[in-house]
């Protein structure tokens, strides 16, 4: 919301609009599509000043957008943070969390975040729609960034620190959602600039994700059709005339078509001689067709006008028809000049509103605007102070008839109304409607055809003179006062402050050269910030005049503006105010001719002009204005209110005025808290009714809504006089303590399922807005509707006392009434504590008696007594139908009746089998039978049906043999081996004491395998003593043949059968590495000349193992040996590696000159000898 200051400035910006629709009514939001620029402002944002830059909001492309993107491009547009145009559209309209329907949700998304609309001007806003409310949030708070903090700048548009609370905490939980959905991790409550600097770097996608989280409409993608035209607006207009005939018979049918060039709402044609206006049908909005026989003869004009969105945006005159035959006008001509001339006034006015708001038609159309609603008590002049004076005057005058029956009013005449000492005109079209400009105590000047019985206090009429041929004839008809002190001074400060932001930055600047303020002391010489409004003041009203063709005299380029006190040639400018709220700026000569002025083509009686001139100059020089005479307000008091015991509120109180004026909008207020209004009640009928003061008394239970709950109530009275001041508030307060009245339970939800079965089973609830408890509930079962054959208590008994609640129900009560298959009734009886009856609920269930299935039987249970763990014994099972049986089952337990382990017959519980005798033995209880003792048994048995045999069981006995303890084997070891040999040991020890035997360690490759044993004690049956037993044995080596991981277990038994359990082991085998021999390579022996032979080779050994036995040996022949070199001594010990050699001890064989052997020997001192490597050499 905005400032006072800047509810000023909305005032001005927001004018044409606001008196566009309350003249002429507001969109109907079920009869229209809207999209999210009802009114076009993309248009107007295109050039200039306002233009926007983004692509995605030019050229009506906003019409292809989903919300999410709107909000996305209007934050781009301004560089801002999209969430703060998120909070603000919760904040405002609550279009984030909540879903709206038609008509509500047109109207909220209309001002989605309040843009523009005001506490004083809640009505209408310039920017209204969607698109422009987001783009106008986003130039304000890209506007906050200019300010010290975001607190102080918010502040600033809306001083209420409760909404900057609301605000910035919704905005921290939509923050904390939209770093969620963005992967971002902005401040949720940042410093001043991260409220208008975060999250510029989110996507309009991150924008749909987060209206998806909600439940409001705004996450519609197809919230705003895009494939419709846009809404139909100002400018809807006629792309032709119709060739419609200028003559034509009565009787005859008048038929034609109309296109406009986009959508519209509706258009008809008006006549006059009579006046009628007749729509015509459309299927598109765009193709308007006519069809109607025309009856009455008569010369009749015709015009066809075109409504978008109940704004006149086309009217054109047409021509005239000449009907001849049937039935002729009995008007006289002075009466269809009078019509046909309000007729088009009124046209006019709806073509143009500005010419009447701002122009010349509210003072020259004399007839109706003469006749002013304003209060009496100015001197007169030589007009009057209301129209109701000037009918008077006229009553006495014999000019005026005064009669209370319209009918009696020509048509054509001024009828007059009257309230109080207030009056109206308007001018009789037909039988039912007339033209008025404005209504009885309206602020507007809106020319419009409406129903005479539509404005109260119909008085009389006026009819002219023979020979006055219209009712504007200045010398027929008394002019009334237009323009009162007060009212001129409201609209004064109203119009300083009252033009919007788009004004100059420095308007002092610019009215300093125009000239405006040559003559300082003329504008308000001590207060300069009334001279800066003033100069805001004349600078735009020149703009706007002179735009609109207006001249005014100038010196060069500068005005010539004067407020003194001669009236000689002189340029004046008179903001005046006909009412309340609404202001007309008038420039031009103002000059003297005998006791008027002459403004334009408007007379004012000289009282006005000079009364007007001294106020301006008085506010001009001071700043202040002369006090006007003050009317003092009435005044209330002993204001009583009974308390009640029932919602009929009554009391009284005395209203008075000290100026004796009449008392009007008398009204109490009841609320629930103190200065609240939950409800009214007026006093003397109607809230705008005329009475006198006294003692009012009250009795009304209008207020049956607000008075809930016992406890403390509040009233308030409120009174004006009929000269529009209002008494002090005056309040009291009052107790209502309801008669307590029991109210009777209710019962819903009533549920029986439909049943193959004897048994009734449903639900309900029943519950008591009293909250009493609930006694006598029953259900009744019945064979036709409303019955009773048999009844189902809930609860236990009749009359027993429970809560409300659920209430479920299952019961074999009525086998007696289910006798056949078909449709029953089920109704509920309730009752509460205190004596009422729930209304009767019922409902009907069907009934469909299953084919009956006999149940087996069992018989014949025998379980024979044992002393070993293991339970035996047999049954018959029989089925007289022959089915089969399932689910056979004993059960065995501690206790009669008891299931501590069971016995399935014929391996699992769910086998199929026949009947028959049923033997079983079984030791799967050994976990029960841990004592002596006696112990039960019972048969459970089925067919596969589904039918259960009836439990048959038995008991038995159970006596413990002495036992045995098995031995027990402990510590068992075995050695981890490089060998075959396994060794290791272990415990065996026998709790009874008894021998051991059969006392035997398994070897094997994988976990409780036995691929050898070894026997411990020489013989498998050898009798021994416990104790420790170890053993060590090479009977495994077959099957420790690699490396790896082995297991051992030990057997143990005791002589008289019991075996211990195994116990076992696991050890690691890991056989001795073999030696592998070394490695010649890389020989090389040189050729040579002499007896001499060198060379070289390389030797490894790859366990690293020392060399000995390196010899080299020569020969003449491939592989042979006829002479050695030792490289190091024979059978000395080297390491391995380069070897070079150089001896002269084969210089015998070397006789002749080719090609000679040489091999290697070598072996490691593990006594490996290395492959043998062998080369040539030539000796030349």
């Amino acid at each position: 919301m905005l400032t006072h200051r800047q509810t000023k400035i909305a005032i001005a910006a927001t004018m044409l609009i606001s008196i566009m629709r309350s003249a002429l009514g507001a969109v109907s939001y079920e009869q229209l599509p809207f999209t999210a620029d009802p009114y076009e402002k993309w248009k107007g944002w295109q050039t200039g000043s306002a233009a926007v830059s983004t692509p995605e909001l030019r050229d009506g492309n906003v019409y292809n957008l989903t919300p999410a993107q709107i909000i996305y491009y209007a934050a781009l547009e301004n560089n801002i943070n999209p969430v703060l145009l998120l909070t603000k559209l919760q904040a405002e309209q609550s279009l984030i969390s909540q879903s709206y329907k038609q008509p509500e949700l047109g109207r909220k998304l209309e001002r989605a975040v309040g843009y523009g609309y005001t506490d004083s001007n809640p009505g209408d806003s310039r920017w209204a729609g969607f698109y422009p409310q987001l783009v106008g949030l986003s130039y304000e708070f890209s506007e906050m960034r200019k300010k010290l903090s975001f607190h102080d700048a918010f502040l600033s548009y809306t001083p209420r620190e409760e909404k900057y609370v609301e605000f910035v905490n919704i905005y921290a939980g939509y923050a904390q959602k939209m770093n969620a959905i963005s992967g971002r991790s902005y401040s949720v409550r940042p410093t001043s600039s991260g409220y208008t600097d975060d999250f510029r770097d989110v996507s309009a996608a991150h924008i749909q994700s987060f209206l998806n989280l909600f439940g409001g409409n705004l996450k519609g993608t197809s919230l705003f059709p895009r494939d419709m035209d846009p809404l139909p607006r100002f400018d809807a207009k006629i792309v032709a005339l119709p060739n419609i005939p200028t003559q034509m018979n009565a009787g005859e049918t008048l038929k034609f078509q109309v296109k406009t060039d986009r959508k519209a709402t509706s258009v008809s044609i008006v006549f006059t001689n009579p006046p009628a206006e007749r729509f015509l049908t459309t299927v598109d909005n765009k193709t308007w067709d006519f069809e109607q026989t025309i009856e009455q003869a008569n010369n009749r004009t015709w015009l066809i006008r075109v409504v978008s969105v109940a704004k006149v945006s086309d009217e054109r005159f047409g021509g005239n028809i000449n009907v001849i035959g049937g039935a002729a006008s009995s008007l006289a001509q002075w009466q269809i000049d009078n019509i046909n001339y309000a007729n088009s006034q009124n046209a006019l006015y709806k073509i143009n509103p500005l010419i009447s708001v701002y122009g010349n038609t509210c003072g020259t159309y004399t007839f109706c605007y003469a006749w002013s609603r304003n209060a009496p008590g100015s001197p007169i002049g030589k007009g009057w102070a209301s129209a109701y004076d000037a009918f008077v005057q006229l009553v006495g005058a014999k000019k005026a008839t005064q009669d209370p029956d319209f009918s009696h009013a020509p048509i054509g005449s001024i009828v007059f109304y009257k309230r109080g000492k207030y009056g109206h005109a308007a001018i009789k079209v037909n039988e039912t409607n007339v033209i008025s400009q404005g209504q009885l105590g309206a602020n507007d000047c809106t020319i419009s055809s409406v129903r005479w019985d539509s404005i109260s206090g119909y008085a009389g009429y006026y009819a002219p003179a023979p020979g006055s041929t219209l009712l504007m004839d200045a010398n027929a008809v008394p002019k009334t006062q237009q323009v009162t002190r007060i009212a001129f001074l409201t609209a004064l400060s109203s119009a300083i402050d009252g033009f919007d932001r788009t004004l100059p930055v420095d308007p002092m600047s610019k009215a300093t050269t125009m000239g405006i303020l040559s003559d300082p002391s003329n504008f308000f010489p001590t207060n300069p910030i009334l001279r800066q409004d003033a100069a805001r003041l004349i600078s735009r009203s020149l703009d706007y005049f002179e735009k609109k063709g207006w001249v005014f005299p100038k010196t060069g380029n500068r005005y010539l503006f004067s407020n003194d006190q001669d009236t000689v040639n002189d340029t004046a400018l008179y903001p005046i105010a006909a009412r309340m709220g609404e202001f007309k700026i008038f420039m031009g000569s103002l000059q003297e001719n005998g006791s008027a002025y002459f403004y334009g083509p408007r007379q004012m009686t000289k009282y006005e002009a000079n009364t007007v001139k001294d106020r301006f100059a008085a506010l001009l020089s001071s700043g202040t204005a002369p006090t006007p005479t003050t009317n003092r307000a009435p005044a209330v008091s002993g204001l009583t209110v009974n308390n009640a015991t029932s919602t009929t509120v009554s009391g009284g109180f005395t209203v008075s005025d000290a100026d004796n004026d009449s008392i009007t909008k008398l009204r109490v207020h009841i609320g629930r808290s103190s200065g609240g209004s939950d409800c009214v009640i007026d006093i003397g009928g109607t809230y705008t009714g005329i009475q006198s003061g006294g003692y009012k008394s009250f009795s009304s239970a209008n207020c049956a809504g607000v008075l809930t709950s016992a406890g403390t109530y509040y009233a308030k009275v409120e009174a004006w006089d009929t000269k529009g001041a209002q008494a002090p508030i005056i309040s009291t307060s009052f107790a209502y303590t309801p008669t307590v009245t029991n109210r009777a339970p209710t019962v819903s939800g009533l549920t029986v399922n439909n049943t193959t079965s004897t048994t009734v089973s449903g639900g309900f609830t029943v519950s008591d807005v009293d909250n009493d408890s609930i006694t006598k509930l029953r259900v009744h079962i019945g064979r036709s509707s409303g019955g009773s054959d048999c009844v189902i208590d809930i609860g236990g008994t009749y009359t027993g006392i429970q809560s409300g609640g659920y209430k479920s129900f299952s019961s074999a009560n009525c086998a007696g009434v289910l006798t056949s298959a078909g449709t029953y009734y089920a109704k509920v009886e309730a009752w509460d504590t205190k004596g009422a009856q729930a209304p009767i609920t019922s409902t009907s269930f069907t009934y469909t008696p299953a084919v009956v299935n006999y149940a087996p039987t069992v018989s014949g249970l025998t379980v024979n007594n044992t002393t070993s763990t293991t339970v035996s014994g047999g049954f018959t099972v029989a089925d007289a139908e022959n089915d089969a049986i399932t689910k056979l089952r004993v059960h065995i337990g501690r206790s009669s009746g008891g299931s501590d382990c069971v016995i399935d017959i014929g391996g699992s519980y769910t086998d199929i089998q026949s009947g028959g005798y049923k033997s079983f033995s079984s030791a799967n209880c050994a976990g029960v039978l841990t004592s002596a003792g006696t112990y039960y048994a019972k048969v459970e048995a089925w067919d596969t049906k589904g039918a259960q045999a009836p439990i048959t069981s038995t008991s038995f006995t159970y006596t413990p043999a002495v036992v045995n303890y098995a031995p027990t084997v402990s510590g068992l070891t075995v050695n981890n081996t490089t060998s075959t040999t396994v060794s290791g040991g272990f415990t065996v020890s026998d709790v009874d004491n008894d021998s051991i035997t059969k006392l035997r360690v398994h070897i094997g490759r994988s976990s409780g395998g036995s691929d050898c044993v070894i026997d411990i004690g020489g013989g498998y049956t050898d009798i021994q003593s416990g104790g420790y037993k170890s053993f060590s044995s090479a009977n495994c080596a077959s099957v420790l043949n690699s490396a790896g991981t082995y297991y051992a277990k030990v057997e143990a038994w005791d002589t008289k059968g019991a075996q211990a359990p195994i116990t076992s082991t696991s050890f690691t085998y890991n056989p001795p590495l073999e030696n592998r021999p070394p490695a010649v390579y890389g020989v090389v022996v040189n050729n040579t000349y002499s007896s001499t032979i060198s060379g070289n080779f390389f030797i490894t050994d790859p366990d690293g193992d020392n060399i000995t036995k390196l010899r080299i040996h020569v020969a003449r022949y491939s592989g042979g040996s006829e002479c050695v070199i030792d490289v190091g001594y024979y059978n000395g010990v080297q390491t391995g590696g380069y070897k070079s050699f150089a001896s002269n001890v084969c210089a015998g064989i070397f006789n002749y000159s080719g090609t000679y052997y040489a091999k290697i020997e070598a072996w490691d001192t593990l006594g490996h000898q290395a492959p043998v490597v062998s080369t040539t050499f030539l000796r030349y």
